[in-house]
């Protein structure tokens, strides 16, 4: 009997339910509280009203400003174009239509590129010509200076002698006048600016050189000083020019 109901004691333990485990309840209200805040977004500082006042009239003057300056260079230059429209339609003289139209003409050829007719002849008298008579503007100064005072230096020999004739009648320093003439003719004809430049440099060059020359003569000829007054440096003007030639 007691065997009996200990196993049926056991059966039905066996086919009771298993006890439920109850879960923990997550409280999301009590998560959230716990976790740190997360930082707050930087504002742009605040401008008062009297700034923003400011700003928007600052911006406005500028605008205008700018506007004012377009309207100043639009109101200028068409007051040019009504003032030469009003001044072209003025009555002129002959010879002031006459230089005018020269201006045109030269201006055209200088775009061009290119004289007609008489390019070639310009070419040769400015090339071939310029060298020939500088060559001989060289070679008449030398004659006229005598082997005595040649020199390739800025300071005169002893005993120099001072001379006032020949081609030192028409310039002063007809040598170096003579080389610069050459050597631009030679620039001419090689179509060369560099040449010219050199040119240009050589001029300089021998201006200097010249100069110290005079100072150093008119110490040893007292005569000089009225001499350079009357003479020119380099070149003849017009007057004794057209006396050479002929």
């Amino acid at each position: 009997m007691k065997l009996r109901s200990a196993l049926f004691i056991a059966g039905a333990a066996a086919f009771a339910p298993a006890p439920r485990i109850k879960p923990p309840v997550l409280s999301l209200g009590a998560d959230l509280e716990e976790a740190p805040p997360a930082p707050a977004p930087l504002d742009a500082p605040e401008q008062s009203v009297d700034e923003v006042e400011t700003n928007m009239l600052s911006d406005f003057a500028s605008r205008m400003a700018a506007r004012g300056t377009e309207s100043n260079v639009r109101d200028a230059a068409q007051e040019y174009v009504d003032s030469v429209k009003s001044n072209v339609q003025v009555e002129q003289s002959g010879p002031s239509i006459v230089y005018v139209a020269g201006q045109a003409a030269l201006l055209l050829l200088l775009l061009v590129g290119d004289v007609p007719v008489v390019g070639g002849a310009i070419e040769t008298l400015l090339g071939p010509g310029l060298v020939v008579a500088g060559i001989g503007a060289i070679a008449k100064g030398v004659l006229d200076l005598g082997a005595g005072n040649l020199t390739p230096f800025a300071a005169p020999v002893e005993d120099n002698e001072l001379k006032t004739t020949g081609a030192f009648s028409y310039v002063r320093h007809p040598i170096y006048g003579g080389l610069l003439v050459a050597a631009t003719g030679l620039s001419v004809a090689t179509e060369s600016f560099q040449r010219l430049l050199v040119v240009f440099l050589l001029y300089l060059l021998l201006d200097a050189k010249s100069a110290y020359e005079e100072r150093e003569l008119e110490r040893i000829h007292p005569a000089y000083r009225a001499y350079k007054q009357v003479t020119p440096k380099f070149f003849p003007s017009f007057d004794e020019l057209d006396e050479i030639l002929d």
